[in-house]
């Protein structure tokens, strides 16, 4: 199974009428981690997939992102999960077909 792990950094802008460009504000770096319970399933078992969102503070320390939504997919299906106080979110995917799958989750940002 796939385990993804991403940062968000901040997003330039470019402008087409000029060459100069400018940073856009980030409230905060995130990472986003995705974990299965296991890296082999059978055809119609459900994998278990976990989820931890944090943001960096301005001290560098990693801390939990709470009450985030966060979008799983796999299989060309997609379900949306929140994250609870501890930045964690739980949710449950059949695996639908046999071969080598990509489970991705998403957090778009506010």
């Amino acid at each position: 199974m796939t385990i993804v792990s991403s940062t968000c950094r901040p997003i330039y802008e470019y402008f087409y009428a000029k060459s100069d460009k400018r940073i856009i504000d980030v409230a905060y770096e995130t990472r986003l981690s995705l974990s299965t319970d296991r890296d082999r399933y059978m055809v119609g078992e459900d994998i278990e997939i976990d989820i931890l969102l944090e943001y960096r503070d301005e001290n560098g320390v990693w801390r939990p992102l709470a009450g985030k939504r966060v979008a799983v997919y796999a299989f060309n299906t997609s379900t949306e999960i929140y994250t609870d106080q501890s930045g964690k979110a739980k949710t449950r995917i059949k695996a639908l077909a046999t071969g080598i799958h990509t489970v991705k989750a998403v957090f778009e940002g506010d």
